[in-house]
């Protein structure tokens, strides 16, 4: 379930879906958002990270709280708590080996596309625009006013 980072109590809103502990936890926020949903985790449980966001202000350079994130997950990989956290980097590889990045994004985003197809996993769509009208698309993508997403058609 999708789980607005914005929301001032998102960790009772886990807790109503989610009354024990998670299995599962895809995060694109990291700091403070990843060490809750790492806490919330039950053992076998994994983390995937994906991103920093938190960190993402406009000034100044990524690559401090970008490795603090990297290292903070190396640490909890290394605890004895049956827990697993890797953090899935997109864009590994794309110019140092592109036929081998090329491939990997091809399999994992055909195993996301066969488990949206399979139902197994589905996005909340809450509008959609014909591509003649992205601007218009992405001020309404960017007010963070929608609960889903805003998709572009052909």
């Amino acid at each position: 379930m999708p789980v607005d980072y914005n929301d001032a109590d998102f960790l009772a809103a886990v807790r109503g879906v989610a009354p024990g502990v998670v299995a599962a936890v895809f995060d694109n926020v990291g700091g403070d958002t990843a060490r809750a949903a790492w806490a919330m985790l039950a053992p076998g449980g994994v983390l995937v990270s994906y991103a920093i966001i938190d960190a993402v202000s406009g000034v100044g350079s990524l690559w401090p709280p970008f490795l603090k994130h990297l290292g903070r997950i190396l640490a909890w990989k290394v605890l004895p708590n049956g827990k697993r956290a890797p953090f899935y980097d997109l864009w590994a590889g794309h110019r140092t080996s592109p036929r081998r990045y090329r491939r990997r994004l091809e399999h994992d985003l055909g195993r996301v596309l066969e488990l949206v197809r399979d139902g197994a996993v589905t996005a909340n769509i809450a509008a959609r625009f014909p591509l003649a009208d992205v601007v218009q698309e992405s001020k309404l993508a960017e007010s963070r006013t929608l609960n889903g997403k805003v998709i572009l058609v052909p």
